[in-house]
């Protein structure tokens, strides 16, 4: 795959069919279950999942969004916009920050994506509240230190209501 510059990413977007979903409003208030996917060979059609959450992106993404009603967000290292604009323009719904990139969340929100806020430590959920952040990717020692309002995305199983389950 050839890298793009920010400049023709930007202008490929009025090209681009598929709009970023509200991801607030499709995980709230019910458990669902979300697919890991590290690469496309991974994806099965024959599994329906409301959400992906990937760790690659290409035009395979592009794909998953066409073929699929489902939710997709981006789990790498996000280093700069490009970065973000990349994940908008190959079809991705939100991303994942994690505490090192927490202040692409501004930039993210204004290009139509949603943001999951991945905190390991309290530190971390702490410094995620001063970003205003709605949905938070944790593990379950953190549950019970996020308010009700919010949204948790979770790889723990156990003790997760309304939420989100990996």
């Amino acid at each position: 795959m050839s890298e793009f510059s920010y400049d023709l990413l930007g202008r490929s977007l009025s090209g681009n069919p598929f709009f970023p979903k509200d991801v607030s409003g499709f995980l709230h208030k019910q458990t669902k279950f979300i697919k890991t996917i590290k690469s496309f060979d991974d994806f099965n059609p024959d599994d329906i999942y409301e959400a992906y959450l990937l760790s690659f992106i290409n035009d395979e993404v592009s794909m998953l969004k066409r073929y699929s009603n489902s939710v997709i967000l981006y789990n790498a290292t996000l280093k700069d916009e490009k970065d973000l604009l990349k994940a908008l323009v190959y079809g991705c719904d939100g991303v994942v920050l994690s505490h090192k990139n927490y202040n692409l969340s501004k930039t993210a929100t204004h290009f139509g994506l949603s943001v999951i806020f991945e905190a390991k430590s309290k530190t971390e959920l702490i410094k995620a509240s001063f970003y205003k952040a709605d949905i938070f990717y944790v593990s379950k020692n953190l549950f019970s230190s996020i308010p009700k309002n919010k949204i948790i995305i979770s790889k723990d199983k156990d003790e997760l209501v309304n939420g989100v389950i990996i």
